[in-house]
């Protein structure tokens, strides 16, 4: 089964690729990594997200965590970090 991050992760890139048309990257941007317990998204090299401290609560209920906020969660936080570094003058 595919996990939430990892599912985030290729839509998010995916998106990525088709607004880049005019000057393609040739690399994904927004990376998944994990080392079986752990997992985490990157983007340009900054840790985003990981499971670890990831805030969700457990619902006892549906006996799941609720991920619904998720992947808009991972498009906020690229938008912060892309409109801070376009502050960036050198």
């Amino acid at each position: 089964m595919m996990s939430e991050a990892l599912r985030t992760v290729k839509k998010v890139n995916f998106d990525l690729r088709d607004i880049q048309d005019e000057n393609p990257i040739i690399y994904d941007l927004v990376e998944y990594k994990t080392n079986g317990f752990c997992e985490m998204i990157d983007y340009l090299g900054l840790t985003i997200w990981d499971s670890e401290n990831d805030g969700y609560e457990w619902n006892e209920e549906t006996n799941e965590y609720d991920y619904s906020k998720f992947e808009p969660y991972i498009r906020n936080k690229i938008n912060e970090i892309n409109e801070f570094v376009g502050k960036i003058k050198i």
